[in-house]
């Protein structure tokens, strides 16, 4: 990811380019999927540091969630598989959502953020005082992981 955002800073230093004008291709071509659901803002911040000058801001212990990705619907990842074992495990999970015993595996292995995977997220975010939108950002890592 490193490599990217150098690219990114030297093409906006060749060019007079800010960086808050940096854009993912999802950002651009609204109908194409995006597999690897790369969170631009903390992206753009990265670039912006390295058109000043200054080196990346790297992860520390005390931020384990700083480098996944912001995940929504349509994202289809192996991080999807994440959330889904975090939300079985967390519990509270209806059975319905997954199958029961017999479809926990097929569940578990599903790397497609749908909508049936959004409405578990909304009722998890709902039951841990997040903002309910559906959305695997940066609190609801926290929260999922329990960190």
């Amino acid at each position: 990811m490193l490599a990217y955002q150098r690219l990114c800073a030297e093409i906006c230093r060749e060019f007079g380019i800010p960086a808050h004008r940096v854009m993912a291709h999802r950002e651009v071509n609204i109908g194409k999927p995006d597999p690897h659901s790369i969170d631009m803002d903390g992206f753009r911040v990265q670039v912006a540091r390295l058109l000043a000058g200054r080196a990346p801001a790297l992860p520390t212990q005390e931020d384990p969630v700083a480098m996944l990705p912001m995940l929504r619907q349509g994202a289809d990842n192996y991080h999807v598989k994440t959330v889904r074992g975090c939300l079985f495990a967390r519990g509270g999970l209806p059975e319905a959502s997954y199958g029961g015993p017999s479809g926990l595996k097929a569940w578990l292995e599903r790397t497609s953020f749908d909508s049936a995977l959004t409405k578990d997220v909304k009722a998890f975010q709902a039951a841990h005082n997040l903002d309910a939108d559906g959305i695997v950002g940066p609190l609801t890592w926290a929260k999922l992981l329990r960190v």
